[in-house]
């Protein structure tokens, strides 16, 4: 009798201990979401642009930054909207079409996307966070061609819609920031709007770091 009383004694302390351990690890958990899950954030990038295929052929690699502003969906998913420059961006000679005509042009200014993502983040180990995101916005590439036709825009554009898919893994410090490194696959069919001819090219990465707060 003694000994089934020390047994329940045992698990009846073991149970309660096992579950005090549990609440700590869920409110621990839980204040992390609230750091990570809940609010506004912003975060910075930098990294580089690579064309990849035929648009390798036209331009070269490019230096990248960029910001996005990301809202809260639920504990898992955000929704973010951001801006993403490339430049200075140079480029060989293409070929550009207006109204029946065709001109010679090049890109020594730069190229960017205005998009919005749809980001799921989840924690893999205590800390660290794996990103994973689908993207879609507007893009364009800059030529030297002179818009005569146009009081806003100086010089013509080859425009674009853009898609992307990209990764990220990063490291929460200071409770709120975090650091990490990121890779993303952008298609952007630059031909869709007859500006520049079909073999132009559509495809491009961009690698490199960013920072959330």
């Amino acid at each position: 009798m003694k000994r089934l009383f020390l047994l329940l004694t045992i698990l009846t302390i073991s149970h309660f201990s096992f579950g005090q351990l549990k609440n700590v690890e869920l409110e621990d958990s839980l204040k992390r979401y609230d750091n990570i899950g809940h609010g506004i954030a912003i975060s910075f990038q930098s990294g580089i642009w690579v064309p990849i295929g035929k648009l390798s052929k036209i331009f070269n690699l490019e230096p990248n930054i960029g910001s996005k502003l990301s809202y809260p969906i639920n504990q898992y998913l955000r929704l973010d909207l951001g801006i993403i420059f490339n430049f200075p961006t140079t480029s060989k000679g293409y070929n550009f079409h207006v109204n029946d005509s065709t001109f010679r042009v090049k890109t020594n200014s730069g190229n960017a996307i205005l998009g919005l993502w749809i980001n799921h983040e989840n924690e893999i180990k205590r800390s660290i966070y794996f990103d994973k995101y689908f993207g879609i916005g507007y893009g364009f590439i800059g030529t030297d061609l002179l818009n005569k036709n146009s009081r806003n825009d100086k010089y013509y554009d080859v425009e674009t819609v853009n898609f992307n898919l990209g990764l990220g893994i990063r490291k929460m410090f200071r409770k709120e920031d975090s650091f990490g490194l990121f890779m993303e696959l952008n298609f952007a069919p630059y031909s869709l709007f007859g500006r520049v001819d079909d073999n132009f090219g559509n495809s491009y990465i961009i690698t490199g770091i960013y920072y959330k707060l």
